[in-house]
């Protein structure tokens, strides 16, 4: 035991000093907070002008724009991100050589697009298209406001000549509001307590971000252990190390070092999130829960992941050689992260519940049924925890094995039936 211990002091030390190991523990804090910077400043800097062309070939319609695109000017510099829109009446009825002219101008940033409104638009009962031209077809803001002015402007004189009043037909059409409740439960005093509101952000955005942490944590952890041992096993040391330690006790300690490094970079991006939650006022959707989770699930997580990549480095002499080996592993890895979606809808369905009971992909669905109110019941969790640690002992093991062959091994790296052969206990290198 007090060899693990050293060997893992030693890992720890040597892990938290790379460069990789640094800016694996920068790069979240930094691409959240620059992330979010930046959302901020394009939403406020994307305020240019959008001056465009209007076609009005019914001869009713662009006094409507002309006043809406004025009326909302006035309360853009209340409203960050809003840009200014800017009408111009052409002809109802330019040829085609002053269409190529109104695009030429938009070619040369003079104008941001025109538009088209046909002939008999707004009097005939089923309207033809409108006919927007722009050379952002991506940038919808401006079509996408025309498109609803227009239609609550016709709808508006058609209530009028009909002699319906629009308002009262609005307060009909108004959708009926459902709030979302939680559902009754009795209270630990025996009382019985209404269900609580739900909020999507909680139930739906905080699980996420749970889950792609955690995620992301093992993603790195794991090839940091993989790399470790490749690099010792190229340049000799492993032979040393091998002299004072067990193969077994060298594995465990480098295990439980990386646990302890990402434990570190768990702790630096909770600190960062609750700081940005803090700021913009989302502490309350931080779940406990959650918190006291995310530790547990990346010991149990990396503790299966890792164990097999350290298998897998043991028993190769390049990254580059450790590809093909790792494409099973991966796959294995990435299929939670392809089910989260079905998980977040149905958290007790049975998709989530054959995940919670998979070990390999036990931590990842738990952070995720754990961060959604009101989490699965105790005896799940102490089950996938055991489960877990079943499964960490047996990669363990046969880690263990394939580590005690492979890491001498040199030449051409094993096939996966050949690591099978070492698991069971076949030692030939054939």
């Amino acid at each position: 035991m007090n060899r693990i211990v050293t060997v893992m002091r030693a890992e720890f030390r040597a892990l938290v000093r790379t460069r990789a190991f640094i800016l694996l523990a920068l790069s979240m804090p930094l691409f959240g907070l620059g992330s979010a910077w930046l959302a901020t400043y394009l939403q406020r800097s994307d305020t240019a002008p959008r001056r465009f062309a209007v076609i009005d070939a019914s001869g009713n319609l662009y006094d409507a724009i002309a006043q809406a695109a004025a009326n909302r000017n006035a309360n853009s510099s209340k409203e960050p991100g809003m840009a200014p829109f800017f009408p111009e009446r052409i002809s109802a009825s330019p040829t085609a050589a002053e269409k190529l002219a109104l695009s030429d101008r938009i070619r040369s940033k003079e104008l941001f697009a025109f538009l088209e409104i046909p002939k008999g638009f707004g009097v005939e009962e089923s309207n033809p298209p409108l006919r927007y031209y722009s050379a952002t077809p991506n940038d919808t803001g401006l079509s996408r406001w025309l498109s609803e002015l227009l239609t609550n402007t016709l709808r508006q004189r058609r209530y009028a000549a009909l002699g319906i009043d629009g308002r009262a037909v609005a307060s009909l059409e108004r959708p009926i509001a459902t709030e979302r409740l939680g559902i009754y439960e009795r209270g630990a005093n025996g009382e019985i307590q209404e269900g609580a509101a739900v909020d999507m952000k909680r139930t739906a955005i905080a699980p996420m971000i749970g889950f792609y942490v955690l995620f992301i944590l093992v993603l790195m952890g794991a090839p940091l252990l993989l790399q470790a041992v490749v690099e010792e096993k190229s340049s000799r040391i492993s032979e040393v190390l091998l002299g004072l330690v067990e193969p077994t006790e060298l594995m465990i300690g480098k295990l439980l070092a990386a646990c302890a490094g990402m434990l570190l970079i768990a702790a630096l991006y909770v600190a960062v999130g609750l700081g940005i939650a803090n700021r913009y006022g989302w502490s309350d959707l931080v779940s406990p829960h959650a918190l006291i989770a995310l530790p547990i699930c990346l010991v149990l997580a990396l503790g299966q992941f890792g164990a097999i990549f350290l298998a897998i480095g043991a028993a190769v002499s390049s990254a580059r050689e450790a590809q093909s080996l790792l494409m099973p592993v991966n796959l294995l890895f990435i299929l939670p992260a392809v089910a989260v979606a079905s998980i977040l809808q149905n958290p007790t369905g049975p998709l989530a519940m054959a995940g919670t009971f998979i070990p390999l992909w036990s931590p990842l669905v738990v952070m995720v049924r754990v961060s959604i109110p009101p989490g699965p019941p105790a005896w799940q969790l102490i089950t996938a925890a055991l489960l877990c640690l079943a499964s960490i002992a047996v990669c363990v093991w046969a880690a263990g094995r394939i580590f005690r062959i492979g890491l001498l091994l040199q030449g051409k790296p094993p096939s996966l039936r050949q690591l099978a052969q070492w698991v069971v206990g076949e030692r030939s290198a054939k």
